[in-house]
């Protein structure tokens, strides 16, 4: 079960990279609004995320 949960995980943050990667392709972004979602993603979702599965 453990393997699975860290597939899941691994699959969720490289799901939530390909929408950004797209979503700036398309030009829905720009340069600073990328930087704001990447010190987001590094600076809170991803410690909050380890917290939460360290608690599973």
């Amino acid at each position: 079960m453990v393997v699975f949960n860290s597939i899941q995980s691994v699959f969720s943050i490289i799901l939530m990279l390909s929408i950004g990667y797209f979503l700036s392709y398309k030009k829905w972004f720009d340069q600073d609004t990328g930087k704001l979602f990447s010190r987001i993603v590094v600076n809170l979702a991803v410690p909050c995320y380890i917290v939460i599965l360290s608690k599973i």
